[in-house]
């Protein structure tokens, strides 16, 4: 009964400790770049695999990165793929699509590399784009309010919730609109197609129900220990 005393209020130690989160620091995936991202494409015939690092419209550096609404400089070499909040960025990702020769794609799921480090739990939201590829690539051009707000708004894509341990890799499903999207952008001829990104913090209500969740589940997980034998 001890331990699992300790362990709920070590739970709510950790929990608690989510909650007042400093809203003035809130990312996901720092400390990344240099490694290339990919959109797996499932066609009526195949599946196929897309890099961030192929043709890359930057020669030495993927087609991915961040863009701003303030002062903060960037780069064109620059290929990590930060959200930050504070201050404010919203990323991208950049695919050749030149090998999918027919609009005949059914299915989309951007994998995610290597992410980095997460501050603290947030849903991540992926949109269209309509900002050209050479222009996003071009970011030393960076702060643009316009460029930053296409990256977070528009027709979403899909969706997916990132928590503050973070992951090898995550696999983010696009939904049909993205897929309409990508076989448009076929028809059409074009050389790339860009997916956008943006973070948003759960509301405080949202994270304690996910705390009690937790906390009932370490209880359980004590509990069965105890019962094991040589538990403790």
């Amino acid at each position: 009964m001890v331990h699992l005393r300790w362990a709920v209020c070590l739970g709510v130690t950790v929990w608690l400790g989510i909650l007042s989160t400093d809203a003035t620091a809130a990312y996901l995936f720092r400390g990344t770049g240099g490694t290339p991202n990919y959109l797996i494409v499932t066609t009526d015939f195949a599946e196929t695999t897309l890099s961030t690092a192929t043709n890359p419209i930057d020669p030495g550096s993927n087609n991915q990165g961040w863009w701003s609404h303030d002062a903060r400089t960037n780069s064109n070499g620059n290929d990590s793929f930060e959200f930050d909040r504070f201050p404010a960025q919203n990323n991208y990702f950049t695919f050749d699509i030149s090998a999918l020769s027919t609009p005949t794609v059914t299915g989309l799921v951007l994998n995610i590399q290597h992410p980095g480090a997460n501050f603290c739990p947030m849903g991540y939201y992926l949109y269209d784009v309509s900002t050209a590829p050479t222009t996003l690539a071009t970011k030393i051009d960076n702060p643009n309010e316009a460029i930053f707000h296409d990256l977070g708004s528009g027709k979403l894509y899909g969706k997916q919730g990132i928590p503050q341990v973070n992951l090898p890799e995550y696999w983010i499903p696009l939904n049909a609109d993205a897929v309409a999207d990508l076989n448009q952008a076929i028809l059409q001829g074009d050389t790339y197609f860009s997916v956008g990104g943006t973070g948003w913090i759960p509301e405080p209500s949202t994270v304690v129900l996910s705390a009690m969740g937790g906390l009932v589940l370490m209880g359980l997980q004590v509990r069965r220990r105890k019962r094991l034998p040589g538990g403790c």
